[in-house]
Order: structure tokens, then C-alpha cells, then sequence
């Protein structure tokens, strides 16, 4: 697991938490387009297979995987994101979950990982929500 991916969303300086806020309220392309920048700055290759993300590092091996669950309460998009990763045997993924009830522009960080199953990262927030970190 490459220390760099894990700790990708933590800590997140105030204008790289607005700069993910942008991201992850983009529409699926210009959201899969940004994403694709992200890789290359991490040295690895973008690969979309479904609602995932994949970055794959130089040797092809499977990185980091990405998800955006804009509905919380879309319990069977929450359980397709256990089932990718178990199926990709994935060493770490996060996932963008909007967080509509505090604010629509609110979007907490989820990390997958064999060393937390699963952990709160961060909180990204577009420009005026009353819960911006």
C-alpha cells in the first residue's frame, strides 16, 4: 500500500479541500476527467469500470480505488462499493458520500482499507454550506 495514496484526503489543507469540493460535484465526465489528472500526478494510470475509479501504478498492479455515492440513502450503492473492493481485492479506496442532510455541497471522505475497514478522512464543501471544515 503506497503511503502517499493513503493518506490521499488526510490531512487536507483548506484550499485542497475546495478544490475536491469542486471535483466531486462535477458531472461524470468532467468528474472522471479530473480524476485522470489526479492519477498522473500520483504516477499511476486511470481505468473506469462501473460507478469505480481505478488507478493502476506503472507495474499495472491495482492502486487506489474512487467512488461517489450521491445518495446515502441508495443502501445498494453503498453495498456495491464493499462488493468492488472485495472483488478487486483492493489494498485502499475511498468514497465521496454527499452528505444532503447538512448541506447538498457537502461530501464526506470514506476510506476502504485491510487497515480500517472503514474511517471518516475528511469533509469537502462547496462555498457557502453552513458546514464548511
Amino acid at each position: 500500500m503506497r503511503p502517499d495514496l493513503y493518506r490521499m484526503f488526510y490531512p487536507l489543507d483548506r484550499p485542497a479541500q475546495n478544490e475536491w469540493a469542486e471535483i466531486v460535484q462535477l458531472s461524470q465526465v468532467d468528474y472522471v476527467a479530473c480524476l485522470a489528472d489526479k492519477a498522473q500526478q500520483y504516477d499511476c494510470r486511470q481505468e473506469v469500470s462501473g460507478d469505480a475509479i481505478r488507478w493502476h501504478g506503472k507495474a499495472g498492479n491495482l492502486e487506489l480505488m474512487l467512488f461517489r455515492i450521491p445518495d446515502p440513502g441508495n443502501l445498494s450503492a453503498v453495498r456495491a462499493v464493499y462488493a468492488a473492493i472485495a472483488e478487486a481485492e483492493c489494498p485502499i479506496a475511498f468514497a465521496f458520500v454527499n452528505q444532503r442532510g447538512d448541506h447538498r455541497d457537502a461530501w464526506d471522505v470514506f476510506q476502504f482499507s485491510r487497515l480500517s475497514y472503514l474511517c471518516h478522512c475528511n469533509r469537502v464543501s462547496g462555498p457557502g454550506s453552513e458546514c464548511e471544515p
